[in-house]
């Protein structure tokens, strides 16, 4: 795993979010796999992103956000885009996303609607 899903699965995990896959990022995770009755590893597979962004959609929802949103759902869109993820989506989040959405083919509008979702859940099954 690199980059933002690193990132974002520190998000999930608890971890501090560094986007770097260290020590700690692996015992936040066999802890998370334990709790979630996965097998106990490290290793974050298919069927661990599986679980975790269907367990995360269901509990926090993917609506569409733009500037002036706050929350969970706004944390994790900074963490993929490399933006600061304070949960607040201001001028550097909006940057971030539109670069973001440029780099992955899509309308680069700094709004974050169902292709955005769709393509940050593509790419975190793909561990990019």
């Amino acid at each position: 795993m690199k980059g933002c899903a690193v990132r974002v699965w520190q998000m999930i995990v608890g971890a501090t979010v560094d986007g770097a896959f260290g020590p700690k990022t692996g015992l936040k995770t066999i802890e998370w796999k334990r709790i979630h009755g996965l097998e106990e590893t490290a290793l974050v597979d298919l069927a661990t992103w599986s679980k975790a962004l269907s367990d995360y959609v269901v509990t926090y929802g993917m609506p569409d956000i733009e500037a002036g949103s706050y929350g969970r759902s706004v944390m994790f869109l900074q963490a993929v885009v490399g933006a600061k993820a304070d949960g607040v989506f201001g001028i550097n989040t909006t940057r971030k996303l539109t670069a973001w959405q440029r780099e992955h083919g899509l309308t680069a509008d700094g709004y974050a609607s169902t292709a955005t979702w769709n393509m940050v859940f593509e790419m975190l099954a793909k561990n990019e």
